[in-house]
């Protein structure tokens, strides 16, 4: 998990919380984190690209989202 995460509490409680989305109760398999670090990621860039605008234009956050 914390490879997945920057280690701060707010991702890592994000993170948790995806865990409990997949509505699946301990002891958690694999899989099961797997796909809480798959929904981490999608919710990760929408963060990133959020902090983009003003730096970047849509145009080239469309494009950085395409390679993704």
């Amino acid at each position: 998990m914390l490879t997945n995460t920057r280690y701060l509490p707010r991702e890592i409680i994000i993170f948790f919380k995806k865990l409990q989305e997949i509505k699946k109760t301990p002891p958690f398999l694999k899989g099961d984190v797997d796909a809480a670090i798959m929904e981490y990621s999608y919710w990760f860039l929408e963060e990133l690209n959020d902090t983009l605008y003003g730096l970047l234009t849509a145009e080239q956050i469309a494009k950085t989202k395409g390679n993704l």
